[in-house]
């Protein structure tokens, strides 16, 4: 990857080397308008930042959860690549010749739609946080267009 890449892929990120403890992972949900991640539900469970338990600890937060097929269903765990993601939600029989087998896009192009499209949900959930006073849970699957639930 490219430095530029890396840089416009990761700007405004918080990337810390180790974990924050549950007191200051508390103080900082209490201060933020927005929590984005990127893991299965049973992880975010273990970690104790599952859309659900965070919210209502936190009411007024926007939750944008980003993964590869949602956060229910029979495949809300399942781990996938860019190449699965891009078969289950049709973008390569958009690619090649009838004929023959599909051609992979360059890039990781799920990622750059799927950022597209969580960006341009968590501005709709931030704007409702604004005029309602009400939080939101975004469950973007990769594969699918993004769904919105109000908290509370």
């Amino acid at each position: 990857t490219s430095p530029h890449r890396r840089a416009f892929m990761n700007a405004g990120k918080q990337i810390r080397s180790t974990p924050p403890c549950r007191t200051e992972l508390s103080e900082l949900l209490q201060r933020a308008h927005m929590l984005v991640t990127s893991e299965g539900p049973a992880a975010l469970r273990a970690k104790h930042l599952h859309p659900d338990d965070v919210t209502r600890r936190y009411p007024l937060l926007v939750h944008v959860a980003i993964t590869p097929f949602g956060l229910t269903g029979p495949y809300a765990d399942r781990p996938a690549s860019d190449l699965t993601l891009m078969a289950a939600g049709g973008l390569l029989a958009l690619a090649g010749e009838p004929d023959r087998e599909p051609v992979r896009a360059w890039g990781e192009q799920t990622s750059v739609i799927a950022g597209a499209h969580a960006a341009t949900a968590a501005l709709i959930a931030l704007h409702v946080l604004e005029t309602e006073s009400r939080g939101q849970i975004v469950d973007l699957s990769v594969q699918e267009p993004p769904r919105l639930a109000l908290v509370g």
